[in-house]
């Protein structure tokens, strides 16, 4: 890359001069019209839209920018639209270390549209293809996963501080034997064999996990992923206060 265009409130101009835009505003912003201001259609039309909004489908999209989505499976392009994909990356990113799931189209991105998306996201980490209905559950794991791991991470650093270990080094131990276990889970280990393999009967590995099954912790994880999926859904539809009483 020569050059880098940073525009600041010119979504419009931004739009005209891209061939793909990716669409990463809160979904309250979609459903405010940030994708309605004169010109934008034009714009838009036969281009790559990819969105990053938390549980957002392409229809709603569709709907917000064309008044109503595609019916059956007829081409955007061909129908004088853009082309819309749903994409969830996360925060690692950063790091070029994400775990980013793309919603399968309807109709079939053509070979170099699906080529492209994929090599996009493929140079900041690992890439997956979900249907369309598992976005919000793949939100949830992946796009808010890291904040939960984290907090898991912490709780582990937080541990070792009350036994008396400096907190800098707790935590890059706590970063450094999470990282080494999922490396090893990617490699194909199971992680109840995984489990097992460290685990020796009447060992400290096995006090505590007595001890987090006691806390419920396993329920208390699967549970917080479950809640955040429903969350998203939520905020796809435009909900506000998606994390009061249900």
């Amino acid at each position: 890359m020569s050059s880098l265009t940073i525009l600041r409130k010119q979504n419009l101009k931004g739009v005209q001069e891209a061939d793909v835009i990716l669409l990463g505003c809160k979904p309250k912003n979609l459903k405010d019209g940030i994708l309605r201001e004169p010109g934008m259609l034009e714009a838009l039309q036969g281009k790559l839209l990819l969105s990053i909004l938390a549980g957002t489908s392409v229809e709603s999209i569709e709907g917000q920018i064309y008044g109503s989505p595609l019916s059956g499976d007829k081409d955007p392009v061909a129908e004088g639209r853009c082309r819309i994909v749903r994409v969830m990356p996360n925060t690692a990113s950063l790091i070029r270390r994400s775990m980013t799931v793309i919603a399968d189209s309807n109709p079939p991105l053509s070979s170099s549209q699906a080529a492209l998306v994929t090599w996009l996201f493929s140079r900041i980490g690992r890439v997956t293809n979900l249907p369309p209905y598992m976005m919000d559950a793949a939100t949830a794991l992946c796009g808010s996963g890291p904040a939960f791991i984290a907090l898991i991470l912490e709780a582990m650093a937080d541990g070792a501080v009350a036994m008396g270990l400096p907190r800098a080094e707790a935590q890059t131990m706590a970063a450094q034997t999470m990282q080494g276990t999922a490396e090893m889970v990617l490699s194909g280990q199971h992680p109840a064999l995984l489990r097992e393999q460290v685990c020796t009967p009447g060992g400290c590995t096995a006090g505590g996990l007595q001890a987090l099954e006691d806390g419920k912790v396993r329920a208390s994880v699967a549970t917080c992923v479950r809640t955040a999926s429903v969350a998203a859904t939520r905020l796809g539809r435009g909900e506000e206060g998606v994390n009061g009483p249900r």
